[in-house]
């Protein structure tokens, strides 16, 4: 389903919409099962270069990317024509210490247009104990701003860049969601996700459609 006038007009003000339902719970079970199955036959958990670009391998998710409520997202934010840049496989251990910190997404990847969203669907549930997203609403508004290599082993980002100027924590949202709901986000919002600490695995993939 199309977004209304004002949904997208609230993805313009704030730079993120959430929770959308783009995948019943069994449809979500099912492509968890896909990602599983290739880890019992690959030797663990996914990593590395599998979790980059990860359509180009993976039929499963090729297929989801493709899925028209998530395209129907997409494509009400950002006009009919409308590609796949990337794609991200994101899975957080139970009891993983590892982190996200504060950054914008278009700060390490190079492109010239900020017309650029993230549609990041959730496999299993995303809560606070397992390491959700955090987000600031509005903060895409200042275009992209300086980060900071940190180089800290704990942060997931490959240089620990990092938002260099102060983070507002009271005005950011946690971004609980079910598996099979997503969230939207502009690629200059400033965002980031705390660590693991339950007894459960999160796993979610992030799909960029960016306009040609």
């Amino acid at each position: 389903m199309r977004l209304s006038p004002d949904e997208v007009q609230s993805y313009r003000e704030q730079g993120l919409l959430l929770p959308r339902r783009v995948l019943s719970p069994e449809e979500a079970t099912a492509c968890l099962r896909e990602l599983e199955a290739y880890e019992s036959s690959g030797g663990g958990p996914i990593a590395g270069k599998w979790r980059y670009k990860s359509h180009l391998v993976f039929p499963w998710l090729n297929q989801l990317m493709r899925h028209p409520a998530i395209l129907d997202l997409a494509c009400s934010l950002l006009g009919e024509d409308v590609m796949v840049w990337t794609t991200h496989i994101y899975p957080k251990e139970a009891g993983d210490g590892r982190f996200i910190s504060w950054h914008q997404d278009s700060a390490h990847w190079g492109l010239d247009s900020n017309r650029v969203l993230s549609v990041w669907v959730a496999l299993t549930n995303a809560t606070r104990e397992n390491g959700c997203m955090r987000m600031l609403p509005g903060s895409h508004h200042k275009g992209e701003v300086i980060h900071q290599d940190t180089w800290d082993p704990n942060n997931i980002l490959t240089r620990g860049q990092t938002i260099e100027e102060p983070i507002n924590e009271d005005k950011a949202v946690w971004v609980e969601l079910e598996a099979g709901e997503a969230s939207i986000h502009h690629v200059d919002l400033f965002h980031a996700s705390t660590a693991n600490v339950s007894p459960g695995r999160r796993v979610a993939v992030a799909i960029r459609y960016i306009t040609p």
